[in-house]
């Protein structure tokens, strides 16, 4: 039907009475046709650390890679998919897809726009290693966060006296660093996180 929230919001609620593989991925189907890629690849990578099994995800993994331009990481996650149900006729229709790109266009993962083309995040995609940085280059949302916050932090800073100047630059390095870490931990919503930054952040320069 298209309602995505009011498909989250029953996955949620079934996490909550039993955590099982088969809701996070179907939880991180939803995100994913919402357009909210982060989210769809915490719930996959929630999904395989209960079952890594569990061939369904890695196919749908797939599908999300390929849309951020992760063309090698593609095709591992249907062959993986694969070997663990040769009779899955969608893994074996994106690898064969894949192979051909691959064969066509290279490995390599697709170039987002960069830091100084304005509409991107605040770093340079191209050389984003980090997988949470990679995700952030493929959802617009995400990248618009990651400026607003940047620009934010930046502007608060500049008018920050010493003693505050310091504490909010240690604050940004622990929110950074957190969000490398946790990133892809079952329930981590980097989206919401990256949101409370910026609230927290907005609040100190109004």
């Amino acid at each position: 039907m298209g309602e995505y929230d009011k498909a989250i919001a029953d996955y949620d609620q079934a996490l909550r009475l039993a955590p099982r593989p088969n809701f996070f991925t179907n939880r991180g189907d939803s995100y994913h046709l919402k357009g909210e890629l982060g989210a769809a690849l915490s719930d996959y990578e929630a999904a395989l650390k209960l079952d890594p099994n569990f061939a369904q995800t890695y196919n749908n993994r797939a599908v999300l890679y390929k849309k951020m331009g992760e063309r090698r990481k593609a095709l591992a996650d249907y062959e993986t998919a694969l070997k663990l149900d040769p009779g899955n006729d969608n893994a074996a229709a994106g690898r064969r897809a894949m192979i051909a790109e691959i064969a066509k266009f290279g490995g390599e993962p697709l170039r987002p726009l960069a830091a100084n083309s304005g509409n991107g995040p605040s770093f340079d995609c191209a050389t984003a290693k980090r997988e949470v940085e990679k995700v952030i280059c493929a959802d617009p949302q995400l990248g618009v966060l990651d400026r607003q916050i940047a620009e934010t932090y930046e502007r608060v800073l500049k008018s920050a006296r010493s003693r505050p100047a310091g504490d909010l630059r240690r604050t940004q390095r622990d929110f950074l660093a957190a969000r490398n870490t946790s990133f892809g931990r079952p329930g981590y919503d980097l989206k919401k996180v990256m949101q409370e930054r910026l609230q927290r952040l907005n609040a100190m320069d109004s």
